[in-house]
């Protein structure tokens, strides 16, 4: 089981307006420790010094984690918005809110929180997301095509 409760402190959570500078549960601790090797890895990282041969490798790797993670943010993001922070940072609505934290668009920001929405009703396809068979991306298009 999750704890809701973590002494970790973790000065990189703070993105957007309302964000804590700590996380609140050893869930969000446990997120942000499992991408320290990550962080570690580009901080180093110099393309030219990749050989040019691995270089198509590589980046098709880096896009399997973002996918990844994207999965995970695009699966949170109705549950984030439920729990309005948005009102309580005075936004005119969740996807402006989202849009804030997430440094993109509200239009943007709304086709994620849909997808997250009708994610919790399709089993096979929040499936796929959670695999990484199906990026969070493709199942916005996938659903919008089956409506």
């Amino acid at each position: 089981m999750v704890s809701n409760t973590s002494s970790i402190a973790d000065p990189r959570l703070g993105v957007g307006s309302g964000s804590q500078k700590r996380p609140l549960s050893a869930l969000a601790a446990e997120i942000l420790a499992a991408g320290e090797p990550l962080r570690a890895l580009i901080g180093s990282l110099e393309p030219k010094d990749v050989p040019l041969s691995w270089a198509p490798e590589v980046m098709k790797a880096f896009a399997s984690v973002q996918r990844l993670a994207e999965s995970g943010r695009v699966l949170m993001t109705a549950r984030a918005a439920e729990a309005k922070q948005w009102e309580r940072d005075r936004f005119a609505s969740p996807a402006d809110w989202l849009a804030n934290e997430l440094g993109t668009t509200p239009g943007r920001a709304k086709a994620d929180l849909e997808t997250s929405e009708r994610l919790a009703g399709l089993g096979a396809t929040s499936d796929a997301v959670r695999e990484g068979r199906l990026s969070p991306e493709q199942a916005g298009v996938w659903r919008t095509r089956r409506r």
